[in-house]
């Protein structure tokens, strides 16, 4: 008997221990949204628009306050292109490899979330971010860096 509430007690333990890792802090005047299997923190001022219909995979765009966010998640994503004088940065971002793209008043990222290989295509997640304002780039560095992928 002791065995097996000393077994419960430990199973109890550790989805508490999961479920407290996986909260996060939201900053003032930001929000945590979940859209197709992900989740991002993003400005309140940015709301999603209901007239994007996608055909092959999941779409999104957030706009608002003089921002744009816009993402194409999925196996037809298209990658970055490759020219040696746009600037480019490879990070990890929640444990995948990413390829962002900075700017002054924006940035994009590619993050690559299934390697495919013969017979099974790319799956990716391609998102831009846009302001009309100098800090642009830093405020989508943050909406980039607070991606985290359903497991």
């Amino acid at each position: 008997m002791l065995r097996l509430i000393f077994t419960f007690l430990i199973v109890i333990s550790a989805f508490c221990l999961q479920a407290f890792s996986q909260a996060r802090e939201v900053p003032k005047g930001w929000k945590e949204v979940k859209d197709c299997s992900f989740s991002m923190l993003m400005p309140k001022k940015l709301k999603k628009r209901n007239d994007i219909k996608p055909i092959d995979s999941c779409i999104g765009v957030y706009e608002g306050g003089g921002m744009r966010l816009s993402f194409d998640y999925g196996m037809y994503t298209g990658k970055p292109e490759e020219d040696p004088r746009i600037k480019k940065e490879e990070l990890l971002i929640d444990g995948k490899k990413a390829l962002l793209t900075p700017g002054n008043y924006g940035a994009s990222v590619y993050i690559v979330t299934y390697e495919g290989d013969k017979g099974n295509p790319t799956t990716a997640l391609g998102m831009g971010f846009s302001a009309k304002r100098t800090d642009g780039g830093q405020i989508a560095r943050q909406i980039f860096q607070s991606i985290r992928f359903d497991r």
